[in-house]
């Protein structure tokens, strides 16, 4: 029995022919083309022939063995393993459509984003999402411009600017719920939720916005392009024996940072 069991690690250490690239090949056009294409699926591919190169190999020793040892009492040659198969296998028994339809009619009457109203929306913004409260890209061909001036200028900018979406934009929105008939399917416990979706829909809208004019803003300090810097009056004054400039470098860095201050509150 000893030396049986040394003899067969012995054939079991025995060098293996690995898989030919032939035999993956072969392997690989049992996939669908979809499949073996998809970059995705890479690493899904790689794991897979990992596990046949394995497998291989395995199957490989235990014919070594059951062909080169004769198992002590056993009256011949070791014979190979049966494979497990699971007798239940997969439960097709419950048809999966109508449970899938009972589900998809589910979300679509809970999901308020996929309400019409909210495409229509979305469709109603695409020319208004662009929109600068403020537009800064002229700065640069104005010349020197003065900080407190450009302060109001960004403030009134962004509220006349304010009022141009609130008689377009939100107008426009508001007209699409006064037509009651399209929105009657909602019960009074649904109204609540249905509106605050609404509600956050505009909210990332304008916030979208504000990110879009911050972004322009912001642009024009590349320390890559200085072509398009804003160009800021400083004087150089004496105040109590001492040459400053007016406004200082802080107060300018907080003209700056203003503007973004005034974009995020608008």
């Amino acid at each position: 029995r000893l030396n049986y069991e040394f003899m067969k690690k012995c054939v079991q250490s025995a060098p293996i022919p690995t898989m030919s690239e032939d035999t993956w090949e072969s392997i690989l056009t049992m996939l669908p083309p979809d499949l073996r294409e998809e970059v995705v699926y890479f690493p899904l591919i790689d794991s897979l022939h990992f596990e046949i190169e394995k497998e291989y190999e395995l199957s490989l020793r235990r014919y070594n063995v059951a062909t080169t040892l004769l198992k002590p009492d056993s009256g011949g040659k070791v014979p190979e393993p049966k494979m497990k198969f699971d007798e239940e296998g997969l439960d097709f028994s419950t048809p999966w459509r109508n449970s899938y339809e009972l589900a998809r009619a589910s979300i679509a009457q809970k999901l308020n984003i996929l309400h019409p109203s909210m495409q229509t929306i979305l469709n109603l913004s695409q020319k208004y999402v662009s929109t600068l409260l403020i537009d800064c890209s002229h700065l640069r061909k104005q010349g020197p411009i003065d900080s407190e001036n450009m302060k109001n200028n960004v403030i009134l900018d962004c509220e006349k600017n304010e009022e141009k979406l609130m008689n377009s934009w939100f107008h426009e929105v508001v007209n699409i719920f006064y037509d009651k008939k399209s929105f009657a399917h909602l019960k009074e416990d649904q109204q609540d939720s249905f509106y605050n979706c609404v509600s956050q829909l505009m909210a990332n809208i304008l916030k979208e916005m504000l990110v879009h004019t911050i972004e322009s803003w912001v642009v024009l300090f590349d320390p890559q392009d200085q072509s398009q810097l804003p160009l800021y009056k400083v004087q150089l004054v004496l105040e109590n024996g001492q040459m400053i400039f007016s406004p200082s470098l802080e107060e300018l860095e907080e003209t700056i940072k203003s503007v973004v201050l005034t974009v995020a509150k608008s």
